[in-house]
């Protein structure tokens, strides 16, 4: 049905995608969903709804319940924070809904799981006017469009962005 409103912004790792994403932001309202920009090499949490920038990545206080990517300690409060804000994406009337990012936890059923997969499936399932934009590494792509059964949606990168 809505698969066509579902855009896959994809690159390599550290390739700009997430400071595209905030560019062409600027000045647009009606957007939902959150970004994970890094400032001063830690990676935060920026949530569309509210404005509000929390640290995503934890680099002391190491708790049992954060999670481990590699090298990377990121805080579980804050993984239910974005599925909180994936929960209500679904009825939301915004023109945009960003999701940054998917990647090896959610390939795992870890992270934003199980909510973005759902949100995923109510796109391929109903007719909306939304636009759904998710963040994905190159590296990754091939896994999530078999993972998540995505075969009608668009894949954009940093030089065809401007598609969206």
């Amino acid at each position: 049905m809505s698969e066509e409103h579902i855009y896959l912004f994809t690159g390599a790792v550290k390739s700009g995608k997430t400071s595209t994403l905030m560019k062409w932001m600027a000045g647009k309202s009606n957007l939902y969903g959150f970004l994970t920009p890094d400032q001063d090499g830690i990676r935060k949490f920026l949530d569309l709804r509210t404005g509000n920038i929390s640290t995503m990545e934890v680099i002391e206080d190491f708790r049992s319940s954060d999670l481990l990517v590699g090298k990377f300690r990121f805080s579980n409060a804050i993984f239910q924070l974005g599925k909180e804000i994936i929960r209500e994406a679904i009825s939301t009337t915004s023109e945009y809904i960003i999701i940054d990012e998917l990647g090896k936890l959610e390939l795992d059923d870890k992270g934003f799981e199980p909510e973005l997969n759902a949100l995923i499936q109510w796109f391929k399932s109903e007719r909306t006017s939304s636009r759904l934009i998710i963040v994905v590494r190159g590296s990754l792509l091939n896994k999530v469009l078999e993972k998540y059964q995505l075969k009608n949606v668009k894949i954009v990168t940093i030089d065809t962005f401007h598609e969206i």
